[in-house]
């Protein structure tokens, strides 16, 4: 099961105005990431730091080998 911008914000307990202050954008630029189908990693991040969180990639390869790649505040 995919989750979502939204879903995360609300399981999160926060509004969109809530989130675009933490951002320093209006709410309907929120309103429009949670709609989009992708995004920039850098806007994202803002997201996800907006909601008090980091992010992490794991990228794992037929041969066993995995790595990892994320963003810490």
């Amino acid at each position: 099961m995919a989750i979502t911008l939204r879903s995360m914000r609300l399981e999160r307990g926060l509004t969109q105005r809530e989130v675009a202050e933490q951002m320093v954008v209006q709410r309907p630029a929120v309103s429009k990431m949670e709609r989009k189908a992708d995004m920039s990693i850098s806007r994202f991040t803002e997201f996800v730091e907006a909601l008090g969180g980091r992010w992490q990639i794991r990228v794992s390869f037929a041969d066993g080998r995995e790595y990892s790649a994320g963003h810490q505040a």
